[in-house]
């Protein structure tokens, strides 16, 4: 929840920034194009923690997420699709009804998990108000995700134990129970990329050893029988 996000902010000492994110699929409708697409609820300190950068305008501030103000900031796929190469900035779009003004634009990135071209941002305090209403639970309003940046790499691990003794705390688990949320470190998700990385390459590296193979056999086959003939 929220409130889980807060709490990480105030007692790990080995975090340096917390953006907690809330998801939700809806139509997106700019003059006569529209699309279906993932609206994040982000809070101010995601252009920092998600090292978003932006392209054109501004990202959401302190002031748009106490106001709960209706402005969005668009990924880069998400404003070309609407808007082709006009400048979004400014401009009103409609979602799931509500209509929101574009403050920003983000700049293009690689596609990691977050798919963060295919997004359109809005305030996290908005998006319960106006898309998610349902989400607020006996704790609170939940989220998706919580992205957290450590003060440094060597506080990678710390931070990690730090968290999920938080968590654990919040959540009420005992001893021996097991956790209801998981932590995800980036430095060993990119391992695993890699170890799946260097599979991919072995596979492809036996897929051209066996055509080539073949094909020095079939090359060897007709210069044989064109010898005997």
């Amino acid at each position: 929840t929220v409130g889980d996000a807060e709490a990480i902010a105030r007692h790990a000492p080995s975090v340096a920034g917390v953006a907690p994110t809330a998801q939700t699929y809806a139509q997106v409708i700019a003059g006569r194009e529209s699309l279906n697409s993932l609206i994040a609820g982000v809070t101010p300190e995601a252009e920092r923690v998600d090292n978003y950068v932006m392209a054109r305008g501004s990202f959401i501030t302190e002031s748009d997420y106490r106001a709960r103000s209706r402005v969005a900031v668009l990924g880069s796929e998400v404003a070309e699709t609407l808007f082709g190469q006009m400048d979004p900035t400014g401009q009103s779009i409609r979602i799931a009804g509500r209509q929101f003004q574009v403050i920003g634009v983000l700049e293009s990135r690689g596609m990691g998990f977050g798919v963060e071209n295919l997004r359109v941002y809005i305030p996290l305090s908005t998006f319960y108000t106006t898309l998610a209403a349902s989400q607020a639970g006996s704790r609170g309003n939940s989220v998706d995700m919580i992205s957290v940046q450590a003060v440094s790499s060597d506080e990678l691990e710390s931070a990690e134990q730090e968290i999920t003794a938080i968590l654990r705390d919040l959540h009420r688990i005992g001893e021996g129970e097991r956790d209801d949320f998981r932590v995800l470190n980036m430095e060993s998700v990119a391992g695993q990329l890699t170890q799946v990385m260097g599979i991919l390459q072995l596979v492809l590296a036996g897929i051209a050893g066996i055509s080539l193979l073949v094909g020095g056999i079939g090359i060897m086959n007709i210069m044989l029988v064109s010898v005997t003939e």
